[in-house]
């Protein structure tokens, strides 16, 4: 039960620490988009490049693309092959009740720390559980060697020094106590 409660809270840990990550990934969205949109319709690259290094500065991102099907405006870092999550979030402009679409803000965040973070709780989890254990296994241990094994060495004790007669038996039993 110990194990199946520690999974339990270590797969719990894990999924909240990756919706933070996701949820990291939607604020740059919502905070960028807009300046992005606009330094793109102005094709002001400087600025492109500002936005580009802010967002790749955050924590846990890696990776950081601001292109269009024509071209590349700014990439930053290295994409990432596994152990990461990537969105792809499209830059459109309205004008004349026509979405324009302008380009493309690809973010990757590696999921590196969480896995350093997940590793070092499942160390400290089933060590302080095998610490646990292993008091409660002493305890145990000590209190049937106090209230039982005792008893049953003077059972045996007092059996020993005990005549057997033909006629009848006798025996003494310790007091327990």
């Amino acid at each position: 039960m110990t194990l199946l409660m520690s999974v339990i809270q270590l797969y719990w840990s894990y999924s909240i620490d990756v919706d933070g990550l996701s949820s990291r990934i939607e604020q740059i969205e919502k905070s960028y988009s807009t300046s992005i949109k606009k330094n793109i319709w102005d094709f002001n690259r400087d600025s492109l490049t500002i936005n580009a290094d802010g967002i790749y500065r955050l924590p846990d991102i890696v990776f950081v693309k601001i292109y269009s099907d024509k071209q590349t405006y700014v990439s930053l870092g290295k994409p990432l092959e596994k152990n990461h999550i990537e969105k792809t979030i499209k830059i459109s402009q309205e004008k004349d009740g026509k979405s324009i679409e302008l380009g493309y803000l690809q973010v990757v965040a590696s999921k590196e720390r969480i896995n350093q973070k997940l590793l070092s709780e499942i160390l400290v989890v089933f060590s302080s559980n095998f610490v646990k254990a292993l008091i409660v296994s002493f305890a145990i241990y000590f209190l049937v060697q106090l209230l039982i094994i005792r008893h049953l060495i003077t059972l045996k004790r007092d059996r020993k020094s005990t005549r057997l007669n033909s006629s009848h038996l006798v025996i003494s039993y310790a007091v327990f106590s």
